[in-house]
């Protein structure tokens, strides 16, 4: 099979796990508290990525390590304030706050690697960013949750996201300033 084909294919596989890892949460959170939940996930997470990370990386380094540490911590806590967040709020709303992600990228890109962000950039992300700022407050002025959840567990989402923002940025300048896999 061809590389392209296996990356296609790959991609659909991640995107299926993605889209449906909400309603999985909510599902599982009935049987698993949030932190064991969180550990699972990291730890099935670890045994599949762990075997590609030393094929990729020949000689594992003090320096690799701290480089890589501050990025490994953003998306453990993406991970833990997710599983927080969506014990408390809808599948929908985090889907829903999550889609602030590329918004918070484009910032924080911004803020700590100096990347551009154009006029029309600005634009969409402030357009985004007032439709997740309407969901995750949408609790306190309806005083109602069956569709837009709790606002605590809204702002663990909007922690999650932020984090998971962190972590694409930190990967993003991992390889392009170290030329780090």
């Amino acid at each position: 099979m061809s590389p392209r084909r296996i990356a296609f294919i790959s991609l659909l596989i991640a995107s299926f796990f993605w889209a449906s890892s909400g309603v999985a949460a909510k599902t599982l959170l009935r049987t698993f508290d949030p932190i064991s939940l969180g550990a699972i996930r990291l730890t099935l997470a670890s045994l599949v990525i762990f075997p590609l990370f030393i094929r990729a990386t020949p000689k594992f380094s003090k320096k690799l390590f701290i480089d890589i540490l501050p990025v490994a911590l953003f998306i453990a806590g993406n991970f833990l304030l997710f599983f927080l967040g969506i014990n408390k709020t809808t599948a929908n709303a985090a889907a829903i706050i999550y889609t602030a992600t590329p918004i918070s990228a484009a910032l924080l890109s911004r803020a700590f690697i100096s990347e551009h962000v154009s006029r029309q950039k600005i634009v969409g992300i402030l357009l985004g960013l007032s439709g997740v700022l309407t969901i995750l407050l949408l609790p306190i002025l309806e005083q109602s949750n069956l569709m837009i959840g709790d606002i605590g567990g809204n702002l663990f989402i909007l922690g999650a996201m932020v984090m998971f923002a962190s972590y694409n940025v930190g990967a993003r300048h991992l390889i392009a300033t170290k030329s780090y896999d």
